[in-house]
């Protein structure tokens, strides 16, 4: 991202090629691609931070490639936003949280807090919520299901459980970027995915 925004700085021009194609190379670890996530993250903040002036006042960058990069620098801002929704739904929905019920530790009001809390999750706009925020979840369980991987899919719910660990490790690397706190640069040691012959 870095020398990207140097490139176009000083008017040089960029080819992009669809049709190459290269194995692809997966981390090795459930560590290592946390760690991979949050340099991505730090990285991608720390640039937008000391650029965004220079993207914005560039006489070489065209208008698009202005708005291509000020979206691209941006993007893992949105992090501290969506763990902030996580934690605010978790604890508003969870059966304890509700002030139209007296908070007595009785049995009955942990059945009437429980009861509410699925008629909410399971309503017809908590439905839609669900659907419009695993998007992604239903593109890899359709993408296994085409490959014929059937065993694979699992592992969705799997990725779910990471996506809210990716919350809270990218959220701290943007806040890292931001607050000009520096941060070790973890190389990922990565093997080749045969489950793909493309990148």
């Amino acid at each position: 991202m870095d020398i990207t925004i140097k490139i176009l700085d000083k008017g040089y021009k960029q080819i992009y090629l669809p049709n190459l194609t290269a194995k692809g190379e997966v981390p090795t670890n459930l560590k290592a691609f946390l760690r991979q996530q949050q340099r991505w993250a730090y990285g991608t903040t720390r640039v937008m931070k000391e650029y965004m002036r220079k993207i914005i006042n560039s006489e070489e960058m065209t208008r698009k490639q202005k708005i291509d990069l000020v979206m691209l620098t941006s993007g893992f801002l949105v992090f501290p936003f969506i763990l902030g929704v996580t934690i605010s739904t978790s604890i508003t929905m969870a059966p304890w949280f509700n002030p139209s019920i007296q908070p007595e530790l009785s049995f009955n009001y942990l059945m009437i807090s429980t009861q509410r809390m699925l008629s909410t999750t399971f309503s017809n706009e908590g439905i839609i919520l669900w659907i419009l925020t695993s998007g992604y979840l239903f593109h890899c369980a359709i993408s296994l299901a085409y490959e014929r991987r059937y065993k694979d899919i699992v592992l969705v719910p799997y990725i779910y459980v990471l996506g809210l660990i990716v919350q809270v490790t990218n959220t701290i690397a943007v806040f890292k970027a931001l607050l000009g706190i520096k941060q070790k640069f973890d190389k990922t040691p990565k093997s080749y995915y045969r489950g793909s012959g493309n990148a």
